[in-house]
């Protein structure tokens, strides 16, 4: 749990630093990557 959770906010991060930069391919790549996370993330939790 606790890694997956540093990944999601490294791939948070990297969103952040994508809209930063304006860089369309990073932006898309984590915002896919962060939406999935995030839903693995709630169903580890729903179904413990």
């Amino acid at each position: 749990m606790v890694t997956l959770i540093t990944f999601i906010i490294g791939v948070f991060l990297w969103l952040i630093y994508g809209i930063y930069l304006q860089a369309l391919p990073i932006i898309l790549a984590n915002s896919v990557t962060l939406f999935f996370n995030l839903i693995i993330l709630w169903l580890k939790i729903k179904y413990r």
